[in-house]
């Protein structure tokens, strides 16, 4: 018999930061209207960048792979549209 432990707060703010980026993108018009949500971008992808180092350092599993994939490619997006810098 194996246990697995759940991490509920991962699991909450992976589901909080997917509703964060589509909360920026319709306040982006899906990439038409970029000044007028810089800051919130801003907002969004130092959460995002948060967000991955925990689940990084956290976890060290490869289970979190697919949501770590998504959340890099977010933020790649992110940073690209708004002129950020991703550190890796």
């Amino acid at each position: 018999m194996s246990f697995r432990t759940v991490d509920n707060a991962a699991i909450d703010e992976v589901r909080d930061f997917r509703q964060a980026v589509r909360d920026l993108r319709a306040a982006s018009r899906g990439g038409f209207d970029l000044d007028q949500s810089a800051d919130q971008a801003q907002v969004v992808f130092d959460r995002g960048m948060q967000l991955d180092r925990y689940l990084r350092l956290r976890t060290g599993r490869t289970s979190v792979d697919a949501d770590l994939a998504e959340i890099r490619s977010d933020l790649h997006r992110i940073a690209d549209a708004y002129g950020l810098s991703v550190p890796y």
